[in-house]
């Protein structure tokens, strides 16, 4: 749902797109319409389905679309371990491709990647992005045994520490337990240097910082 996203999900996957609704009220109809007449995508005008389905007001545009699990590449690659809040992971998302990461990882007991929020979160950066999801990050380790792990957890050496990388995974835990002690033989522990006066950093503020650190390095 949204503007931005939909227009996205037309220009990068429209081979996934089942149909378009547009709004009445939308400002730029008659382009949109030309444009999925060219390439032709279904549509309708359809003020009744979008104000049924839409979590706020002020919603254009929706795309229905199927749902297409994906693999991600070889490369350097984020992992978050059972992430639970899907504005988060909209985030994050949005975030790796402004960092130049195309490759997540999602292992576990994870929240629906394919959920409206986690799209409009994303602002379609979704759709440029290639996901996979593992049953843990044991198994994906199996499979991706050339790269090499750095765990963000509390308590560890500082990521200041770490000068250069090779091909590498930047594996983050769930919001409220983080990753579990038992992975730490997998990879480099490490921690972000924070002050004492909390406990701990948001998970996309962590991941961003983690990202930007590495662009930094490599």
């Amino acid at each position: 749902m949204g503007t931005f996203p939909v227009i996205e999900l037309i220009e990068k996957r429209p081979d996934l797109i089942k149909e378009i609704l547009i709004s009445s009220s939308y400002d730029d109809k008659e382009n949109l319409i030309n444009s999925l007449e060219e390439k032709n995508i279904p549509f309708n005008i359809d003020d009744k389905s979008i104000n049924r389905i839409a979590k706020k007001g002020n919603v254009y545009l929706v795309g229905v679309f199927n749902k297409e699990y994906g693999i991600i590449k070889e490369g350097n690659h984020i992992l978050l371990d059972r992430p639970s809040n899907m504005g988060n992971l909209g985030t994050i998302i949005r975030t790796m491709l402004g960092m130049g990461f195309e490759n997540l990882a999602i292992c576990g007991d994870a929240c629906d990647y394919f959920d409206p929020k986690v799209i409009r979160a994303s602002m379609g950066a979704f759709f440029k992005v290639n996901i996979q999801h593992f049953d843990s990050l044991e198994s994906y380790n199996k499979i991706f045994s050339d790269n090499e792990l750095y765990l963000f957890m509390l308590g560890e050496s500082s990521l200041l520490d770490i000068k250069t990388a090779g091909k590498f995974t930047l594996c983050f835990g769930n919001e409220g337990s983080g990753l579990d002690s038992s992975v730490k033989s997998l990879g480099r522990p490490v921690m972000i240097p924070q002050s004492s006066q909390v406990d701990s950093l948001n998970l996309p503020v962590s991941v961003a910082l983690g990202m930007f650190y590495f662009t930094q390095i490599i």
